[in-house]
């Protein structure tokens, strides 16, 4: 399966506005993962983009350390696809308002954790690489973006 296909797959996942497991680099090394609602922006292709706020850990964990993965499944489990990137922080409110609207209302645990609007921020990931697991099929495709 080739990166582009592999990639649909996985934005046909994000676009249902289920949550995704995001994993920074943590606290001495160790992994820290946490569930997300990310979204895709059709104009930014190759990038997947959630929101924090400043203070929360991810935000500090991802200024310290840009490699993270993003683990998106079918409620059915038939497929499952990891994306490997560098994020990156984006301190721009019109930007933030944009990623906000473009996942809608599946923020609710978001509001409840944090009241200040002006606190958000973006986490913006520049894909790397993607695998996808077909596990009802016993079958694993991984592939970078071929950048020539």
């Amino acid at each position: 399966m080739e990166y582009n296909e592999i990639l649909e797959r996985a934005l046909a996942l994000i676009g249902g506005g289920s949550p995704a497991l995001f994993t920074t680099v943590g606290e001495a090394g160790y992994p820290h993962s946490r569930w997300m609602v990310p979204c895709a922006l059709p104009r930014l292709k190759g990038r997947i983009f959630a929101v924090t706020a400043r203070g929360f850990p991810k935000t500090a964990e991802v200024e310290a350390d840009p490699r993270v993965s993003w683990v998106f499944q079918a409620a059915d489990f038939s497929e499952v696809t990891t994306i490997r990137g560098r994020a990156r922080v984006v301190d721009d409110p019109s930007f933030a308002a944009e990623v906000v609207k473009a996942i809608g209302p599946n923020l609710s645990v978001f509001w409840r954790l944090n009241k200040d609007p002006s606190s958000i921020r973006v986490i913006e990931t520049e894909i790397e690489s993607a695998s996808i697991l077909l596990p009802l099929r016993a079958e694993r495709f991984s592939a970078e973006p071929n950048h020539g």
